[in-house]
């Protein structure tokens, strides 16, 4: 095993190639199929609907996931004096601060200013230049849609082959509970990256989720951070081809609560989105009404989410719908089964 690849406690290997080839590798019994299409769910708000009409993901820093263990910076060990003699001490000449000497007297203990300097220094530098984009094999998790949009946002289905060389992946997560660090050196440290950035919990596992590594030519915006604020730091936005978008799911209570379909093949349910909701803000009002008209516009597959009582589950169905009014529009359900 090489300086480039990394076994981790429960078997699975992270590597990075010459070529720049990133290479996650479960065991055997752990060994997924990489689907051909992935989903990414999103909460009706400015933001999201903004990134679907103009078709980019925002690639987040670890300090914006809401997994506080997720790319932990404690899976990272500090224990190489030379990679941090070059960290803490950048260009030609050396930081009277950090010393090769007060490496050596400090490196041992995890705990030290020394070694929390290294830690925000890599990850700024890191994470400077890269995002996280997280995607799932399952459009129809009654979970992920509440607690990412309440049943009131949209999925987005996308063929991720079309992404581009800026997108690295799909990686598998490795969903465990045990993790040993890796030690970063001048050799492990896109490994070292790979390695943080698809660990997780065995809590999440019903997400059945990939990421992605997002690369930036420019510095990107460190929000959370900021502690070396760049000036020509960019937004982190990551733009798509527009073709790579298969399908748009719509959450069951993505108009309301109360919203019900009368199943009739032959009469469509008509809703008018303006009256749809007592609490709906004339903000919500736009927003819904932009994600309908990029729908029928752009002529994507739509799916609804729908609740089936006698089941006991949402279930997702394909639905037709074409615009009645400036706020009406008309819905049918495809498949009534």
């Amino acid at each position: 095993m090489t300086e480039q690849e990394f076994q981790s406690r429960n078997g699975w290997k992270f590597s990075v190639s010459k070529q720049g080839r990133f290479l996650v590798v479960p065991t055997q019994a752990d060994l997924i199929h990489q689907p051909n299409y992935l989903f990414k769910y999103y909460a009706l708000n400015d933001n999201s609907v903004d990134a679907l009409l103009k078709h980019y993901f925002f690639g987040p820093q670890p300090e914006h996931l809401n997994d506080p263990l997720d790319c932990s910076y404690e899976l990272l060990k500090f224990d190489n004096k030379e990679f941090l003699f070059e960290l803490m001490n950048p260009g030609r000449y050396a930081n009277p601060e950090y010393p090769m000497e007060l490496i050596r007297s400090e490196i041992r203990n995890e705990y030290s200013e020394l070694i929390k300097g290294a830690k925000n220094l890599f990850k700024d530098l890191v994470f400077g230049n890269l995002g996280i984009l997280s995607m799932t094999e399952v459009p129809d998790n009654e979970l992920m849609w509440s607690y990412y949009s309440n049943h009131s946002g949209f999925c987005l289905e996308f063929d991720h082959s079309e992404f581009g060389p800026k997108f690295r992946g799909p990686f598998p997560i490795n969903y465990h509970d045990e993790f040993d660090p890796i030690s970063v050196t001048h050799l492990s440290q896109l490994v070292s990256v790979l390695y943080m950035t698809t660990l997780k919990s065995t809590n999440w596992c019903h997400e059945k989720e990939w990421r992605f590594l997002l690369l930036s030519d420019e510095k990107l915006e460190m929000p959370m951070v900021d502690r070396r604020p760049h000036r020509k730091a960019i937004p982190r936005k990551f733009y798509y081809n527009s073709k790579s978008i298969k399908s748009i799911t719509l959450g069951a209570n993505f108009f309301s609560k109360e919203f019900e379909w009368k199943n009739d093949p032959i009469n469509p349910t008509t809703v008018n989105i303006k009256d749809s909701s007592r609490v709906n803000s004339r903000v919500q009002l736009c927003l819904r009404s932009e994600l309908i008209d990029y729908i029928i516009e752009s002529g994507t597959p739509v799916f609804m989410m729908i609740v089936s009582l006698k089941q006991a589950k949402i279930l997702r169905k394909p639905i037709a719908l074409s615009r009645v009014s400036r706020h009406e529009f008309q819905f049918q359900v495809l498949e009534l089964t």
